[in-house]
């Protein structure tokens, strides 16, 4: 999606289509074009394109979806005298949900965050649901990461007006989280 907020030219096509109606897209699926716009967007937002390192689950209303991870780590052990230390971040989730106004039979763009820390690297998930607008992903969280974002962008189209909760629920290894948001759709 261009970083200029203009609607994509290429959608999501492509995948494995389930029996609930989802797409499993797999990795390597993306066009040329659409990765180097996705590499964009999430190099604009300081952080790098994970999209490739999971399965991502979309729903049908998707029309296209960017996967944006950033770490901090610090240096994993220092030495006082003859004792070697190693930071300690107590693993913390904050999800932030998008809150928005929408138009009808239009697109429109979530945008998901968790922010985290750890120092238990491992595996993650993220998921974000609202109507027939839903990805859920998963990958890797680096050790010692004292300053971590994921960020999910999704552009889904609406059909009908109304107002719909927008789920984010957000793991990192030993923690899990949910918030809430609200999507409005209106004429």
């Amino acid at each position: 999606m261009p970083s200029d907020g203009s609607e994509p030219t290429q959608y999501v096509t492509h995948g494995v289509r389930m029996g609930n109606g989802k797409l499993a897209v797999l990795q390597g699926m993306r066009s040329d074009e659409l990765k180097a716009r996705h590499q964009e967007y999430c190099k604009s937002s300081g952080g790098r394109d994970a999209y490739d390192e999971t399965i991502n689950i979309i729903g049908e209303d998707v029309v296209d979806v960017i996967v944006c991870q950033q770490e901090q780590s610090d240096t994993p052990a220092s030495e006082v005298g003859t004792a070697t230390i190693t930071p300690y971040y107590t693993p913390s989730i904050t999800l932030v949900p998008p809150n928005r106004n929408a138009p009808v039979n239009s697109n429109y763009t979530l945008d998901g965050y968790m922010h985290y820390s750890t120092n238990a690297g491992g595996e993650y998930s993220l998921a974000m649901a609202a109507d027939k607008c839903s990805i859920s992903n998963g990958g890797i969280v680096g050790s010692n990461v004292y300053n971590g974002r994921l960020n999910i962008r999704v552009v889904c189209v609406s059909h009908n007006a109304g107002t719909w909760p927008v789920y984010l629920n957000g793991c990192i290894p030993g923690l899990c989280a949910t918030a809430i948001g609200e999507v409005r759709a209106r004429h």
